[in-house]
This record gives C-alpha cells, structure tokens and sequence, in this order.
C-alpha cells in the first residue's frame, strides 16, 4: 500500500482523543508524521497482520492500522490500566475503537512476556512492532526476554522497532540526549516506582545486542530526524527542570541511601542539562526530539 494512499495526518489525529488537560494539536500531527515515515522505512504491507507491544493510548496503532487497511489486523497490548495516563488508556482506546480504522484494532491489556507464551486468537503475525517503549521497561533483560521469546514461540520472523537513538543532529536535541542520561541514572538507583517516562534508557548498540543474544539480526536501520514540532523531548527537560518537578527530582536524589558523590553527581547531571538549554536560541521553548533510530530485525537464519 503506497504512503500516498494513506489517510492525512490530520484524518488520523480525529482517530485519537486528544489531551484535553494539555491539548497540542501541533504535536499530535507531527507524531502521526514521524510514525508515517517509521512506516516507510519499515515496508508494512497492506493486509499484513501486526503484533504492537506497548501501544499505549494508540499513537502509533491508528497509523498501523491505517496501512494495512481493513483486510489486515494490529493488535495493540500494553499493561497499564484502564485508568493510567492523560488521556486515559480505557478512554482512549474506545475512542480509538469507534474511530475509521478502529474494526482492524484489537487492543488486549497484557505484558510482552505473558502474551507472547500464553495461546492466542493469532499465533503468528507478519510483523511485531516496538515503537518508542522500551524505555519504559523496567529492565534491560525484559527487551532480551521480547526477542527470545518471539523467536522461541515462532511469533514472527520480523521485528520493526523504532526508539530514540541517543544522538543529536540538531543543538536543540542535546537538552533531550542529556536528559535521557540524568532520568535514566536516577532511576537506576532509585527502589521505588515512579511515573517517569523513562525506566530504562537503552542504546542501538545495547538494542542490537540483546536482539542478536535472542537470534536475531539487523537487515535495515537508520537514524531519522523527528519533526520540529514533537515535544516529547521538551516534556522531558520540563519534568526535570521546571516546578515543581525539579523539586521532586531533587527530593528522589535526596531520599537515595547512596554517598554524597553518587548524589553530586545526579544533580550535575540534571544541571546538565540546564546548561544545555540555556545555551539554545529560544531557551526552553526550542526543545527539540533527540534522533530516531529505525531498524529491521530477521530471524538469524
């Protein structure tokens, strides 16, 4: 199925439902963009069926289920509740549901792992999706579970993952690089759950590692450069530099039963990124999403 065939950006952002704490209409069609290009660089086919881990509130399901058209199928899991995120994950997927690509989505609250080793109403999909959730996996060994048992129980021979690539090819990305260093330190220290977005911060390198450790290899990557106006980057410098999320940052590194030094340096790594964004054109306001990585996983023959 040619992009040019695909819905508009703004026809699949009626298939979401918007933010209405924080609405930004801006970076709604911005993201359905950036997922569009994932879909080009992917090479999903229409009628193909797709098993998304972690799909969320369905961001990145609507344009799945866009491409392969009414003869294919997504099946979008995540184990959050019906109640977790803004909007929630219960509204939002009814909302997603009665949407135009909503009959080719099933949307199951289950964990990779359980899924993956538990008996299905499909046993075996085209294509397993990981769009911009591994890090909020707990651990690094959870990814390297995916890719084993994706292999072991014969789920697909093709993974499509894209995630942030830890590189910067604009200065208005660094802040979201080093961000992504600070949060991901802190949490990996800290012994209590928090609602961060970032669990576990996990490199293409370290990515490509555990998926060749799972029998895997790459056939295709590349690093794409997100669209001016997604925000996810800025959100994140925001919840570690601005009230009264700095102060909870400062609170967690205060509350580690850890040495001074381990401490100091947290708290240079979130000034950090203070400096970083002080030094932009713009200021905070100028943000910008840290480099793509986009790449094809096969099967190791």
């Amino acid at each position: 199925m040619a992009l040019s065939h695909l819905r508009s950006p703004e026809e699949l952002a009626r298939c979401l439902l918007e933010n209405d704490r924080r609405p930004d209409p801006d970076h709604t069609l911005a993201a359905i963009k950036h997922r569009q290009r994932l879909l080009r660089s992917w090479g999903i086919s229409h009628g193909a069926t797709i098993l998304e881990i972690g799909c969320g509130q369905g961001d990145c399901t609507v344009v799945l289920a866009d491409a392969v058209g009414d003869e294919g199928l997504v099946v979008g899991i995540d184990p959050a509740p019906d109640d977790y995120g803004i909007p929630s994950l219960g509204r939002a997927h009814k909302h997603v549901k009665a949407s135009v690509v909503g009959k080719q989505i099933q949307f199951i609250r289950s964990d990779a792992v359980s899924y993956l080793t538990s008996p299905t109403g499909v046993t075996r999909f085209d294509f397993i999706v990981l769009c911009h959730c591994i890090w909020y996996l707990s651990e690094p060994s959870k990814l390297a579970e995916i890719f084993d048992l994706a292999r072991s129980h014969a789920r697909t021979q093709t993974i499509l993952l894209a995630e942030f690539g830890m590189a910067a090819s604009v200065p208005a990305a660094v802040p979201h690089v080093l961000v992504a260093c600070a949060v991901n330190a802190l949490e990996s220290v800290l012994t209590t759950e928090t609602l961060r977005n970032m669990h576990c911060v996990t490199t293409p390198r370290q990515i490509a590692d555990a998926a060749e450790r799972g029998g895997w290899i790459v056939k295709e990557e590349d690093l794409l450069v997100p669209e001016a106006e997604q925000r996810d980057g800025w959100r994140e410098v925001v919840m570690v530099l601005e009230k009264p999320h700095r102060q909870v940052y400062e609170n967690d590194v205060e509350s580690l039963g850890v040495s001074e030094k381990i401490k100091s340096m947290l708290l240079a790594a979130r000034d950090a990124v203070e400096e970083s964004v002080r030094r932009l054109d713009g200021g905070l306001a100028k943000v910008r999403n840290m480099d793509v990585w986009v790449v094809r996983f096969n099967l190791a023959q």
